[in-house]
């Protein structure tokens, strides 16, 4: 059987989820492998209705209210920037699965905006298959920002991700910073990560590592 190299950079990082997403198909094979993609840089400008539609739920907002921003990788050519993520080995079927869960389809483009499958090269020269969205560099959604519920996915790759790429994911604004909600949600362990004051305080994640002058 012929498998296909996925490189997820973006909440697919969470296998749980990737297990939700393709693993009726056929049984998910683990574990995925770490990986870096150079040349590019990771961005969160790739607008989600789904995603945004929950939160505005589960803030008190109408619906339509906001827009969130979900993980896009955009070249930049320099080979000093690398953005890291994981390799999947997936059957045909369970790719198949994952462009409709990316909203993407081979006969029907219609979306500009939409994630596109493409092939990459990875850092050790292997080719893989990932999702990306063509985002023009003056477009609005440049400045989209992700939530908090949407980076916890992230975390979960901790044990394949370098410190400090997996650090930036714990002190990184996130839509809840900037945007109070109407109906204040109840507090939980995952939702202490990001809190106004002390970020990444007792998640059960692995912290920062302390800078040289701190005590």
């Amino acid at each position: 059987m012929t498998m296909n190299r996925y490189f997820a950079y973006g909440s697919n990082m969470n296998q749980e989820q990737m297990k939700k997403r393709v693993g009726e198909i056929a049984p998910l094979q683990l574990p995925p492998t770490s990986a870096k993609l150079r040349g590019y840089k990771l961005a969160f400008n790739k607008y989600t209705q789904n995603r945004s539609k929950e939160y505005d739920a589960k803030m008190g907002y109408p619906q339509g209210s906001t827009r969130v921003g979900a993980a896009n990788v955009i070249v930049s050519g320099n080979p000093k920037d690398v953005v890291e993520g994981i390799v999947y080995l997936l059957t045909d079927a369970q790719l198949k699965q994952l462009d409709k869960d990316e909203g993407f389809s081979s006969l029907n483009n219609g979306n500009p905006k939409g994630y596109k499958r493409k092939k990459i090269y990875l850092a050790d020269g292997t080719q893989a298959e990932t999702y990306i969205a063509s985002i023009p560099e003056n477009d609005p959604d440049q400045k989209l920002l992700p939530t908090r519920d949407y980076i916890l996915n992230f975390l979960e790759a901790r044990h394949l991700l370098s410190d400090q790429y997996y650090n930036k994911f714990l002190t990184m604004q996130v839509l809840e910073d900037i945007r109070a909600p109407i109906v204040k949600p109840k507090i939980t362990h995952e939702n202490l990560l990001f809190s106004d004051n002390k970020k990444s305080l007792n998640t059960g994640y692995p912290q920062p590592a302390p800078k040289p002058n701190q005590p």
